[in-house]
């Protein structure tokens, strides 16, 4: 659509309503109303949707810092039920739900059927797996069944399904029951009916909806589809339908409403926003409200539910071609879709590595490995405030991100969703730990436990390696840098061997008093809980791990000592020591006692930059370890500067390579004028922008005569 960049409220849950019969008209979307209730409900909705867009349209002004990485995404289906057979409408047969999950990956992918069609051929860099790993570290097929004949809603389920608005069981009240980790598992409700209405029965209603990237409460987050409309199939005939398959007397056989859905899911909007109901031309102007942020789709009314043919001069809105028609994203009958845009490709890959970036390092599509911690009961207390939550942890060269209380859903068990910590005994640690990115307004202590006994408690003595003072707190992306060591092996009962222990992070409100004291809730903050491990025995033995700056590239060397089932290494490449890129991978030597010598040039480097690495050690199996992080800079002028992390939220650090004596920060608008300036005599200063409105600047630093090399920053999400 035509380029505006003012962000309004969007809409919490975006509503697919398709036509299930040509002659039907289609449902209305109650936008307004959802809108309107939305803003009612969270204060910091329209917050939190501009610092998605942000972030969006940084990631797409930065196209030289993209990978071809493809970003994994454990996916779980929940199939809810009245106890039908498996087969039988809606618990629908394994048969149907694996051919969504394989058109998911065509739609996005960008393959047959789909690949070389006429319209809309941009690949994704994502990938939807069915979970290996449930959320509590047992084997599963990622397809979840639940019966909910008992439940005190089970009646209402089975006459009107669920409801987005409408007759049938609240969305939340289901959701509840039945949901994963929304930061490491995108969750799939298929359902009965919506709003009472089973479309298979030949009735006009909602075919399925989905939840923005920071939109809604983490057990709300993902999308939900009538069981029917799940699926593909192309030789589809509703009068004899395959074993296992059943659409109903619909043209929804080809799975157009999962692949519309997920669209949503990674921050798509529909092509036709802001059409008034198809009453009118999408003016532009807000993303979300009547603009969708693709620039390569032109505006237009929404289409009808049949699929009309191609016209040259079909767009009534400014005249042009209809091929909007072939849009997952617009109002079409399945077979008309044939992919996506490239402006839309750039808004999900900038959702998985911005407010989905969790899935970067998700390990749920894996088969579990070891023992997981038996599964424990937290409180949060709070969970509709997003001032406050765990953003960010590293330790023992692993990076693990998530977003704020709300989003997350308060508790999150990630001891067998996220890479365990490899530890070792009495060795001392640095970790880090990121709050309320984004939010200014409260201060938020920091607490941290191991569970080294494994007796699944936390002693306040022994096992809390971590506790900020009363008065300490941060704020905003404030980070929490600390160390620990810990114990010997003779300190405490060794666990068995791959018995993972439980690692708990907890925040909370600092009211400049008291510290926190309990483990197990918290009244206004967050609980984030990772695996760690104890003298595993890793299928490779690293000898060392070095990077090296010469003339024109950082040269990287490791060596290992013996080496089990290892594929290789993922070499990994950071400016900030927290958001790392895979750049590229080399093949390791599988089996061997002999010892293994690997080297890499990465000449992709910019003077006086300062470049973290680590290696992602990978086996056969998928199963994989991070080693320690090194770094290396290539020696740059006497004049430049090092400006990070860019974009960037609320804090800037500000380095001067070389230089001595009274330094002068500087930061200017694109229109020239100074906004913020400040003197220092170390070589390095941090600066808080958070006041900046959003958008691009300029940095410079005066050395005595000397003036630096000017640095584009970018401020957003």
């Amino acid at each position: 659509m035509k380029k505006f960049y003012i962000y309004q409220i969007i809409l919490l849950t975006l509503a697919f309503f398709v036509n299930l019969i040509p002659s039907l008209a289609q449902k209305e979307c109650g936008f307004e109303r959802v809108m309107e209730q939305a803003k009612q409900e969270n204060p910091y909705f329209e917050q939190a949707r501009q610092q998605v867009e942000a972030f969006t349209r940084n990631y797409a002004s930065n196209a030289s810092e993209r990978t071809n990485t493809i970003i994994k995404i454990p996916t779980v289906v929940h199939v809810v039920h009245n106890g039908e057979a498996v087969g039988t409408y809606p618990n629908m047969s394994d048969a149907q739900i694996l051919s969504g999950i394989v058109n998911l990956n065509q739609a996005f992918q960008n393959t047959a059927p789909y690949l070389n069609t006429s319209y809309y051929n941009s690949p994704m860099n994502v990938e939807f797996i069915l979970a290996k790993t449930s959320p509590t570290g047992t084997t599963t097929t990622g397809i979840e069944r639940h019966d909910v004949t008992s439940k005190s809603y089970g009646a209402t389920y089975n006459s009107n399904g669920i409801s987005s608005g409408g007759p049938g069981v609240p969305s939340a009240t289901l959701f509840a029951d039945y949901y994963w980790n929304p930061q490491d598992y995108m969750n799939i409700w298929l359902v009965k009916k919506i709003d009472g209405v089973d479309t298979g029965s030949g009735s006009s209603g909602t075919l399925g909806y989905a939840t923005l990237p920071l939109s809604n409460p983490g057990v709300s987050d993902g999308l939900v589809c009538q069981a029917r409309a799940f699926g593909y199939y192309v030789g589809y005939n509703h009068n004899s339908p395959p074993a296992g398959f059943d659409f109903g007397p619909s043209p929804s056989h080809l799975n157009g409403t999962a692949d519309h859905e997920v669209g949503h899911y990674l921050n798509l909007h529909h092509t036709f926003v802001g059409d008034n109901n198809g009453n009118q031309c999408p003016a532009g102007g807000s993303i979300g409200n009547n603009d969708d942020g693709c620039d390569d789709i032109p505006a237009h009314k929404r289409t009808d539910s049949e699929c009309p043919a191609y016209s040259a001069t079909g767009n009534e809105c400014g005249g042009g071609s209809n091929e909007y028609i072939h849009n997952f994203m617009n109002y079409s009958t399945d077979q008309c879709f044939q992919g996506f845009s490239t402006d839309q490709k750039t808004r999900c890959e900038a959702a998985v590595n911005g407010p989905r970036s969790a899935f970067k390092t998700a390990i749920g599509h894996l088969s579990p490995t070891g023992t997981f911690p038996p599964a424990v009961t937290a409180t949060v207390n709070n969970v509709s405030n997003p001032t406050f939550g765990i953003n960010d942890i590293s330790l023992a060269g692993v990076n693990i991100t998530s977003q704020n209380v709300r989003a997350d859903g308060g508790y999150l068990d990630r001891t067998a969703s996220q890479p365990t910590l490899v530890l070792s005994y009495g060795t001392q640690y640095t970790m880090t730990v990121q709050v309320g990115v984004g939010y200014p307004q409260n201060g938020e202590l920091v607490n941290v436990y191991i569970d080294y006994n494994g007796d699944n408690a936390f002693n306040q003595t022994d096992e809390r390696v971590y506790q900020t003072p009363a008065g300490g707190g941060k704020t905003n992306g404030g980070v929490f840098t600390f160390t620990f060591t810990t114990p010997t092996n003779t300190n405490f009962a060794p666990p068995p061997a791959n018995q993972r222990l439980r690692m708990r992070i907890i925040s909370d409100f600092d009211n400049g008093g008291d510290p926190i004291t309990i483990a197990t809730n918290t009244l206004a903050g967050q609980i984030e809980d990772y695996s760690v491990s104890f003298g595993a025995i890793l299928p490779v033995d690293m000898s060392s791990f070095n990077a090296r700056p010469e003339t024109k590239n950082i040269a990287l060397d490791w060596e290992t000592s013996s080496e089990q089932n290892n594929e290789g290494f993922e070499i990994q490449r950071s400016t900030d020591n927290r958001n790392f890129t895979t750049i590229d991978f080399v093949r390791g030597a599988g089996t061997t006692d002999i010892a293994q010598v690997y080297t890499y040039d990465d000449y992709d480097v910019s003077p006086a930059q300062l470049y973290y690495y680590r290696l992602y050690q990978k086996d056969y199996d998928g199963q994989g370890h991070y080693t320690e992080v090194v770094s290396a800079r290539i020696k740059g002028d006497a004049d430049a500067i090092n400006v990070y992390p860019n974009p960037a939220s609320s804090w800037l650090t500000v380095e001067k390579v070389e230089g001595e004596g009274t330094l002068e920060f500087e930061i200017f608008n694109t229109l020239g004028v100074k906004v913020l300036s400040s003197t220092s005599t170390e070589a390095s200063q941090r600066v808080n922008v958070q006041h900046l409105p959003l958008g691009n600047y300029y940095v410079r630093v005066k050395s005595k005569s000397e003036t630096a090399t000017v640095k584009k920053v970018v401020l957003g999400l």
